[in-house]
């Protein structure tokens, strides 16, 4: 096993990426290959609601790899960035004295940005990082067809469970994600009685493409703020290009054994390289190659 930490910084591995591109996955097959736990950087799978909603791993993938810092607060509380570093450098101390590697995933850059411009957490770690990185039209037709999927799973049912007639507050707490202020307006019409079956179906498929696109615009949003990121310096930053394991997925035209030797041969293999140079003090700068070129 590579040195998680040394007489210098201890070092802290980050799965960055977009909605959809498979960051809970990669950090789980890392965790299980370095003897590392996931910490969550997602600001709304802290809360202990909407697992369909927020894509939250499953049991049993929890316990391929202890997690921290998911589905531990009430629907209800606040949960800012300031709070984030205090727990996830808790998080890191514990995992580190169990000579464990620490693995933080999630899309809330902002929590990842906010965390590395802490001066105290810079002094003390050395992080390496993951890009988990899709062609924007190949990312966008993907999360569409997730969002059909948690349809099928129980999206309608698990937003209901948060609606309030009198508390249209979408501003607070879990009720912030994708997938539950978009059907308001048809929860409330339910609740009224007053319209027809097909204008309630209008509404819900309405509400449907709005949480389409609005997932796309977070993925949007997300990739600047990666590109930010990026810019600064003195990181080590290794992109790995999931779009033909993306496309391949949409296609359908896989069976699990090939899509698991997909999966590896195109993101499992190349990321556990890349850790390993980084434990083994050996990892590069900067590693885009296409990025640069598509955008």
């Amino acid at each position: 096993m590579p040195t998680i930490s040394g007489a210098s910084k201890i070092k802290v591995v980050f799965i960055l990426g977009a909605t959809g591109t498979g960051k809970s996955k990669l950090a789980i097959a890392l965790g299980k290959s370095f003897n590392g736990e996931i910490i969550n950087s997602d600001k709304i799978q802290v809360y202990d609601a909407i697992p369909v909603i927020t894509n939250r791993v499953s049991e049993s993938e929890i316990s391929a790899a202890p997690h921290h810092l998911l589905a531990f607060l009430p629907s209800d509380a606040e949960f800012h960035a300031t709070d984030f570093i205090h727990h996830c450098v808790d998080s890191i101390s514990s995992i580190t004295c169990r000579n464990h590697l620490p693995i933080v995933a999630g899309g809330s850059n902002s929590y990842i940005k906010a965390l590395l411009e802490d001066p105290d957490f810079c002094a003390g770690h050395e992080s390496f990082f993951i890009w988990l990185d899709a062609h924007p039209s190949i990312l966008n037709r993907f999360v569409s067809a997730r969002v059909d999927c948690m349809m099928q799973k129980g999206l309608v049912e698990e937003a209901r469970s948060l609606f309030d007639p009198e508390n249209n507050d979408y501003n607070k707490g879990v009720k912030k994600a994708i997938g539950v202020p978009e059907l308001d307006e048809y929860f409330r019409a339910e609740i009224a009685g007053s319209s027809k079956k097909e204008e309630l179906e209008r509404m819900l498929n309405e509400a449907v493409n709005n949480i389409k696109a609005n997932t796309c615009k977070l993925i949007q949003s997300q990739v600047q703020k990666i590109w930010q990121l990026k810019n600064l310096d003195r990181w080590h930053i290794h992109r790995v290009d999931v779009s033909q394991f993306l496309e391949s997925n949409l296609a359908g035209n896989l069976n699990p054994v090939e899509e698991n030797d997909q999966w590896e041969s195109v993101i499992g293999k190349p990321s556990r390289c890349a850790v390993k140079e980084f434990l083994d003090g050996k990892a590069g700068t900067l590693i885009l190659n296409q990025s640069e070129a598509r955008r």
